[in-house]
């Protein structure tokens, strides 16, 4: 078994040098900025100049960027134009968008969102991982070193509260992080375990243009094989997020038998292909005679979902995409999956996927009760399935939903991202990978 490197323990990036004071806690002022302009030292001057037009000096500047461009340009360029300001960012496929409107430029695009309030702490930390063959890039990435991966995220989340000067007794108001496919789970595990499972959390996979892995940014690194977090520690009645799948569902059954950490070998004691497929009509077709065959096209527009109790009495649901199935009848899926979980097959549309970004964003205001007047800004990661499969990647449809959650947000400042699997928290309930789904935080005054 090859041993996970350790690209960047020695090399967390830590943002010390920055100040972080926090007196009595007050609402937030946000700003947002993007470019589509091909040079990358113009693009992030267009960005950056926007947000501090808005925000003269952000505490936290979130950004989203297309892997077309230089990234390590891109990283060294937002600290150049940010030098006081704690940066987290992560790639977006194909495009990204704003309150501004759908961008997508020739080379690339860029969406910043910056933020600032007197009465909160930041703190920002990232790591790269690297392991020679471990790290295939893939949405079915396994990792050869379990151990040494769990120590880094935990490792990388001690850091950023480090950076921002809290003991890990007090729990953070909101976490953000991005990371590469197959990592989320240990970062999701590591929060879980520093912070408990009621801390919200709002995060999105990175992905480059090709579906391949996907590089995230903090300070004024790049990580091509990495993950960031970034902790907001105060104004928790100034901040709503919620994590959201709104699809309709049917039929279910009990996980009975999985093998590793992401196939599903039965349902009801029956193997899982054929259980799924009778679900949705046959549409996944037979056995391949070997191995396994991709199937993650057809299954993104019926995917399955972890059914959760919520609060109240109701339910929802954790969309776990399959990515393919194998000759034994076994699914493979983009998520982790084990035994006694219950899943069903669920219904998207068109209409649900472009009016769900809306949506996403009012129920995450209803969260924290913030009143339409009192809104600063927003982040929302956007499944990519959803808006390139669901939507076909039209531009019409992907404008149209944007408009709408622009009417959500009644015109104040927001970015997005279309993420490659999305993790969010449900309160009471704990924290949460999902696929096809939407992760959403919204600021108030």
């Amino acid at each position: 078994m090859k041993t996970v490197i350790i690209g960047a323990v020695v090399a967390l990036c830590f943002a010390s040098v920055i100040p972080s004071h926090a007196s009595a806690s007050t609402g937030f002022t946000a700003a947002s900025g993007y470019s589509i302009n091909s040079d990358e030292a113009a693009a992030v001057k267009a960005v950056a100049d926007s947000v501090k037009k808005g925000v003269p000096r952000p505490g936290l500047v979130v950004f989203f960027s297309t892997s077309g461009y230089d990234s390590p340009i891109v990283a060294a360029q937002m600290r150049k134009q940010l030098p006081n300001t704690r940066i987290f960012g992560a790639h977006s496929y194909k495009a990204v968008f704003s309150d501004r409107g759908f961008h997508r430029g020739v080379k690339g695009a860029i969406v910043a969102l910056g933020l600032a309030n007197p009465g909160v702490a930041f703190g920002l930390s990232g790591t790269e991982v690297e392991s020679a063959g471990a790290v295939s890039g893939k949405v079915d990435y396994s990792p050869t070193d379990e151990g040494a991966l769990r120590e880094i995220a935990r490792q990388t989340v001690l850091a950023a509260a480090k950076d921002a000067g809290k003991p890990l007794t007090q729990t953070p108001s909101l976490v953000l992080i991005s990371t590469m496919n197959g990592l989320e789970n240990f970062l999701i595990d590591a929060i879980q375990q520093t912070f408990g499972g009621n801390v919200r959390l709002v995060g999105g996979t990175a992905i480059d243009n090709n579906f391949d892995t996907g590089g995230v940014f903090a300070n004024e690194r790049f990580y091509k094989h990495g993950m960031v977090v970034a902790l907001v520690y105060g104004g928790e009645k100034s901040i709503g997020n919620y994590f959201l799948t709104d699809y309709s569902r049917s039929k279910n059954a009990l996980v009975t038998a999985t093998k590793g950490r992401r196939t599903i070998v039965a349902l009801n004691q029956r193997p899982a292909l054929d259980v799924y497929n009778d679900w949705i009509g046959g549409k996944l077709g037979s056995r391949p005679a070997s191995g396994a065959e991709d199937v993650g096209e057809i299954a993104r527009m019926r995917p399955l979902a972890l059914i959760r109790k919520l609060p109240k009495g109701l339910t929802g649901v954790v969309t776990n995409l399959t990515l393919k199935k194998t000759s034994e009848g076994a699914l493979i899926q983009a998520t982790d999956v084990h035994e006694g979980e219950r899943f069903t097959v669920t219904d998207a549309d068109r209409k649900t996927l472009i009016e769900r970004a809306g949506y996403t964003f009012k129920r995450a205001m209803d969260t924290a009760s913030i009143k339409s007047n009192a809104i600063a800004g927003g982040i929302q990661m956007y499944c990519k399935g959803a808006a390139y499969v669901g939507l076909a990647g039209n531009e019409t449809d992907l404008s149209e939903m944007v408009v709408m959650l622009r009417e959500r947000a009644y015109g104040r400042p927001f970015i997005g991202s279309f993420s490659g699997g999305e993790q969010g928290s449900h309160e009471g309930l704990g924290l949460f990978l999902g696929n096809f789904m939407n992760s959403t935080a919204v600021f108030a005054k």
